[in-house]
């Protein structure tokens, strides 16, 4: 009963962090505090939870099932997902009369090398391969081992691999919270197994903690951080959290600083979801969460379609942004859903792309 109850609130920080994807695509340029606050929360909550849930993964399959699960259900997704946003883009150079074999190679290299279309499934599938490999060499050593092992392979990533090929930028900046997630992960089997031991009891306070003050935290990261960009006067992009152009440890002390806050904004979300758990609103929302990737991969091909804005909003950016956003996304996120699991996960050919198996399905 106790790991269900862990799995739902997995599934309704999910369903937050979609969410948060949404509006984060409807903000306008204008919500320049709106976009640094989402863009530093959602994609790694996504890779926490991936890591829990990894790590319970490695315990129970064999590595060379992981490898067939990453691949079915990441690698396949990316490269025919790409490959519709590649065709997409070629029929709109065809009907515009731009199409020749330098637009080809151009849009291929962006879709394909750069990642730009699909890019989380890309480095989510990376980041966990690496981790499973990491795992099945030193399978037979403690967990330290192998957290010294990908914190070694995380620098070496950040030193030496550029940031545009494959969206190396992003694998530097998710890296991390995959791992701390896998982490997570173990203590937590090891609270399931030794309930009553001291180490037990400490985790069973910090969660009763994190539980109560989830949302005072998630509060607090917002003002520690709208504070920091007020005294450096300005923002500094998530996307260049580990770009090599530091000159100094000036410059690269902003990013970390950014890195323990957006961890604290992840816990004050599980906390969210830890409230929420049990209640009505927590069932429906762990319902979407288990939905996700199909949202996610849905709504980018609709993206251009739903951001539409009425005449109202036009009018103030403080009215779309505040106003309109928050509730036109839930209902984006919610028709979304509907159509995810009415009409796509009915037809066979996309539960095959998606490598969606006939639990996975029962559960939407």
């Amino acid at each position: 009963m106790q790991q269900i109850q862990r799995q739902s609130d997995k599934d309704i920080a999910k369903a937050i962090g979609i969410y948060l994807v949404v509006t984060g695509h409807l903000l306008n340029e204008q919500a320049v505090l709106g976009h640094a606050l989402i863009y530093m929360v959602h994609m790694p909550l996504f890779f926490w939870i991936s890591g829990y849930f990894l790590y319970g993964s490695v315990q129970r399959h064999k590595f060379s099932e992981n490898v067939r699960s990453k691949v079915r259900t990441l690698l396949i997704p990316f490269l025919v997902w790409s490959g519709v946003a590649l065709a997409a883009n070629l029929a709109m150079a065809v009907l515009k009369g731009g199409l020749n074999a330098q637009t080809v190679f151009q849009n291929f290299f962006e879709i394909y090398l750069q990642a730009r279309s699909m890019w989380f499934l890309l480095i989510l599938f990376l980041a966990q391969m690496m981790l499973l490999i990491v795992h099945h060499l030193l399978k037979e050593k403690k967990m330290a081992a192998e957290l010294s092992v990908m914190a070694v392979l995380w620098v070496l990533i950040s030193i030496c691999l550029p940031d545009t090929l494959l969206s190396m930028d992003k694998l530097k900046w998710m890296l991390p919270y995959l791992v701390l997630g896998y982490w997570m992960g173990s203590l937590e089997s090891v609270q399931a197994g030794a309930s009553k031991t001291e180490l037990a009891g400490k985790l069973s306070r910090a969660q009763a903690a994190l539980c109560r003050h989830g949302g005072v935290w998630t509060a607090g990261c917002a003002a520690v951080y709208l504070l920091t960009v007020a005294l450096l006067h300005g923002s500094y992009s998530m996307n260049g959290y580990l770009s090599k152009t530091w000159r100094s440890v000036y410059d690269a002390a902003p990013y970390a600083f950014y890195f323990a806050v957006s961890l604290c904004g992840i816990a004050g979300l599980m906390g969210i979801s830890q409230l929420l758990s049990g209640t009505g609103a927590g069932t429906a929302a762990a319902k979407l969460g288990r939905c996700s990737m199909d949202i996610y991969v849905i709504h980018m091909f609709f993206i251009k379609f739903i951001t539409f804005v009425p005449g109202y909003a036009r009018k103030s950016d403080l009215a779309y942004n505040l106003g309109y956003v928050p509730f036109y996304a839930l209902i984006v996120v919610i028709i979304v859903y509907l159509m995810a699991t009415v009409i796509f996960r009915k037809i066979g050919l996309y539960r095959m792309v998606m490598g969606l198996s006939e639990k996975k399905v029962n559960q939407a």
